[in-house]
């Protein structure tokens, strides 16, 4: 079998631009193999998440489809990536995740996303680039999904340089399970 290994770099514009010319390409699936911070207090680090869907809270968003345009994932390759998750054995959640564009917190202001209360509405992390995903995937007719290794809880500490910490042994281990997830779903289906 084979596949395509991309960096789409931070963000969703950057990283729909990626999405667009992998497809442009003849790439027709496309999972994003990344990372989160988590809105639950019990997802923790190297914990995984498989998004069904993505709160737009974007500028890509905005500018590429109406408002209200759900970012939603592929049903099948999102239950792919479920099924081979549930075969690891490794720790994961599925739901819905938040996008947004602002990795560092600055001044809270009427724009600022409330992770409180998003959390409350049971969405389980936040990142940066999974709606651009799945809305590329919705307008050119390519399945998208998305396995996201968290790589710590945000609710009570934003993101910041002091509470960042990518490089963590276990961060580092839910990287490697969710590329390996990934793997295995995809030689899934493509033996059918």
């Amino acid at each position: 079998m084979e596949i395509t290994v991309c960096s789409h770099g931070i963000g969703a514009p950057g990283a729909a631009i990626a999405f667009e010319e992998l497809i442009e390409a003849g790439g027709r699936r496309i999972i994003r193999a990344g990372t989160c911070g988590s809105l639950q207090p019990d997802i923790v680090s190297g914990h995984l998440v498989i998004a069904t869907a993505a709160v737009q809270h974007s500028g890509y968003g905005r500018e590429t489809v109406p408002e209200g345009y759900p970012a939603v994932a592929d049903m099948d390759l999102t239950l792919a990536l479920r099924q081979s998750a549930a075969e690891s054995g490794h720790p994961h959640q599925s739901g819905i995740v938040i996008t947004h564009d602002n990795f560092y917190a600055g001044v809270k202001t009427s724009q600022t996303p409330d992770y409180r209360i998003l959390s409350e509405a049971n969405v389980l992390a936040v990142e940066l680039e999974c709606a651009a995903l799945f809305i590329v995937g919705s307008l050119r007719g390519a399945q998208t999904a998305a396995i996201l290794a968290v790589d710590g809880v945000v609710l009570d500490a934003r993101e910041s340089m002091e509470t960042y910490a990518p490089h963590r042994d276990v961060v580092g281990a839910a990287v490697e399970a969710e590329i390996s997830i990934t793997l295995n779903a995809l030689r899934n289906l493509e033996r059918g």
